[in-house]
């Protein structure tokens, strides 16, 4: 039977922007994804399941066949099974071999320009140029670098970049978890995925600086975004995200202290209320901010950089990339309602910008667990969950003050300067120190509960909710979310975005 395909063009699909105001947030830790809706804390991505077709159809007709070369009408094939791919904390990760060792659990990251392999594993299969086998296929790695990526992510052996994927055609289906490379775009093959919608939307592909860009939208604004599937969490830069507080304001966490190879910052942490490339929308995207020069973006004076595409926002799709032919291609799950559930819960306070102790409150939320129960700016934040809060890594003891389950409470230990004034009989007394703690003072640990949802960042008036649900103790997230709880921040390493 003759296979019908057809190569999707770069021509520029005209999309149609939906404006839609920020309701917003976080992360599912149960899937992989990262934010709400302020209405519907409660709120998840539901995939029906539905039953994958991959029978060939019946044999196409010569007159179906050559219509395949203008329409999609009439195509005929089978759904690629492909190749497992896995989730590790919001990253697409394939299992490879290299010049027949192996196997190792590698991810792939549109947002890496070079490929880096674990010093582990170049010390079994040396350094100079490698072959790796990878869904099938047996592709040259000229060259390679180095980088502790097990450090960062145990079990993780490398990080597979566009150096050797970047001439395939490459397929990451979220909604399956599958994987596969191709030397076209067969559309007959696409079209015959039953559990996807079937009305894919293609965008033009930008190389530059050997990073992918295309444009789309950040709820109103237009701009460029940074292709990188290797983004647990979502990146806008500081100039967009200060636009965004003028048309609608809302607050954010500050203090999420971010280590990255492009450089170490201080980001808040806000929702998006939508993300639109081509027609396609997702609502309610979970993300940080970074400055506006951390990040490569093509030379255009008329559209500014947004920011990154992350996993929170392509994980509705099966994705498409397309390098050579300029070209991306987004085909949502059937019975995705587009929209990321909440993941993140914060009790609403955030330290001062400082990785050192003594660690201070720098934010407080109207409204929030924390301002309900007196914490004050300048507070010195003493230990969270029992623990010393100097104790637990920079990068995640912003984490640490939140909760990953609403209605969860958590024991913050706090430490205020008191002023007394002056007697006559003594001189004007010197700062005493006061601690929260069981054995130190009146009230004992705060019990701040996890009550709003990260969504609530979307609208000021939101933060006045609270939860019903009974709560109990919960350790504190002692780093990034796990996979199976939300996401962790890229790895830092040579050669690629955050």
């Amino acid at each position: 039977m003759p296979r019908c395909s057809r190569r999707i063009s770069a021509a520029l699909i005209a999309p149609t922007l939906a404006c839609t105001s920020p309701t917003v947030v976080a992360e599912d830790g149960s899937t992989d994804s990262d934010a709400t809706d302020a209405n519907t804390s409660s709120s998840s991505v539901e995939i029906a399941d539905t039953a994958i077709d991959e029978s060939t159809s019946a044999t196409a007709s010569s007159d179906e066949a050559s219509s395949a070369d203008t329409s999609t009408a009439g195509l005929v094939g089978t759904c690629p099974d492909g190749h497992v791919m896995t989730d590790y904390a919001g990253k697409v990760t394939i299992r490879i071999s290299i010049d027949g060792t192996g196997p190792y659990d590698f991810i792939v990251d549109t947002g890496a320009p070079v490929t880096v392999i674990d010093p582990s594993v170049l010390e079994v299969v040396g350094q100079g140029a490698l072959s790796i086998d990878v869904a099938g296929e047996t592709l040259p790695a000229p060259s390679v670098q180095s980088y502790p990526v097990s450090s960062s992510f145990p079990g993780v052996s490398g990080i597979l970049g566009m150096d050797v994927l970047g001439h395939r055609v490459i397929h990451f289906d979220y909604p399956r978890g599958r994987f596969w490379l191709a030397e076209e775009i067969v559309e007959g093959d696409l079209q015959a995925c039953t559990h996807l919608e079937g009305d894919p939307s293609t965008v033009p592909l930008s190389p530059y600086a050997g990073y992918l860009f295309t444009t789309g939208r950040v709820e109103a604004r237009d701009g460029w975004f940074l292709l990188d599937t290797g983004a647990s969490l979502g990146a806008i830069t500081e100039s967009t995200w200060a636009a965004l507080r003028r048309e609608a304001p809302r607050p954010a966490m500050q203090g999420f202290y971010t280590q990255a190879i492009i450089g170490t910052f201080w980001a808040d942490l806000t929702a998006l209320g939508s993300i639109t490339v081509g027609e396609r929308e997702v609502a309610s995207v979970f993300s940080r901010t970074i400055p506006d020069d951390e990040l490569p973006h093509p030379d255009d004076d008329a559209l500014p950089l947004l920011g990154l595409l992350p996993s929170g926002y392509l994980h509705h799709f099966l994705l498409v990339v397309d390098i050579d032919g300029g070209a991306m291609r987004l085909d949502r799950a059937a019975a995705d309602d587009a929209r990321e559930p909440p993941y993140f819960f914060p009790f609403g306070l955030a330290t001062e910008t400082s990785t050192v102790p003594p660690l201070r409150v720098g934010q407080v939320l109207a409204g929030s667990a924390a301002a309900d129960a007196g914490v004050g700016l300048g507070d010195e934040i003493v230990a969270v969950g029992g623990q010393s809060f100097a104790a637990i890594p920079a990068g995640s003891r912003a984490w640490a003050l939140g909760s990953f389950a609403e209605g969860d409470a958590i024991a913050v230990t706090r430490r205020r300067e008191l002023r007394r004034r002056p007697r006559r009989t003594r001189s004007a007394a010197a700062a005493v120190a006061r601690a929260d703690t069981a054995h130190a003072s009146r009230s004992g640990p705060i019990a701040l509960r996890s009550g709003q949802p990260h969504s609530a960042i979307a609208r000021s008036s939101s933060w006045a909710r609270r939860s019903s649900t009974a709560t109990t103790p919960a350790d504190p997230p002692s780093a990034r979310p796990t996979a199976s709880a939300g996401r962790r921040a890229a790895p830092a390493y040579r050669g690629r975005a955050p």
